[in-house]
């Protein structure tokens, strides 16, 4: 009767997790973060113009090269990156018997909710399969000690069919929870293609503030030029 009890609570538990899962909606674009370069992350809008992203806000605007954009993702995604680590991802998929997909940035958002599920409905099958057999063995190892002088062969079969579905189940759970565990860890902060993102190494800008970065670079490299030029007359 306890056991039952704590499957149901266990059930009832993982009935809550599914539930309340949360929703994944497409990003609004004025939610977005443009990461360019290796070191930068601006926000803004952005709008496809070709070979370049014209990105802005509601006063200023300019036009950066698209080979120069690394990715664009959500501002909830950039700075929950920011705010954890690989380890929070690796704990979290086990909490919430996931893999941490939310983690990786997929444009696909259907991806990761699907993802997810399918992990999530996986581990608690899993689980409940576990702990199902394990109970089972213990009755059927409890029916072997009664049989006479335990050379019952039904109760021992019985016996031997259970702890082996047991055994089973317990191995499928620990490679499943080992396996998401180590993709958890290894995708945070990475793109589809696991390309680093390096979003926790990025000085982040508003649009004043990079336009005040590019034009302090552009002048620099003129002033570069014109001494390299006028280094090179006065040689000749």
């Amino acid at each position: 009767m306890e056991i039952n009890y704590k499957f149901r609570i266990l059930y009832i538990y993982s009935l809550i997790l599914l539930i309340t899962s949360p929703l994944i909606s497409q990003p609004e674009k004025e939610n977005i973060v443009i990461l360019v370069d290796e070191n930068k992350a601006i926000y803004g809008e952005y709008i496809d113009t070709g070979n370049n992203w014209f990105i802005r806000n509601e006063q200023k605007g300019l036009s950066v090269d698209k080979n120069r954009v690394k990715s664009i993702v959500t501002k909830d995604y950039f700075e929950s990156i920011r705010r954890k680590t690989p380890w929070n991802s690796t704990v979290e998929s086990l909490i919430f018997f996931d893999s941490s997909a939310n983690y990786q940035w997929f444009e696909d958002k259907d991806r990761v909710f699907n993802e997810t599920l399918f992990f999530r409905i996986t581990k608690l099958t899993l689980l409940f399969a576990t702990a199902y057999f394990y109970n089972e063995s213990v009755k059927a190892n409890e029916a072997l000690k009664k049989s006479v002088y335990g050379l019952s062969t039904n109760a021992e079969r019985k016996f031997n069919e259970q702890y082996r579905n047991y055994q089973i189940t317990a191995t499928l759970a620990l490679l499943t929870f080992t396996y998401t565990s180590v993709i958890a860890y290894i995708r945070f902060g990475r793109d589809s293609k696991f390309n680093n993102l390096e979003i926790q190494n990025r000085q982040t800008y508003e649009i004043e503030e990079f336009l005040r970065a590019e034009s302090e670079k552009k002048t620099s490299l003129n002033s570069q030029q014109n001494y390299l030029e006028f280094a090179m007359s006065k040689k000749f």
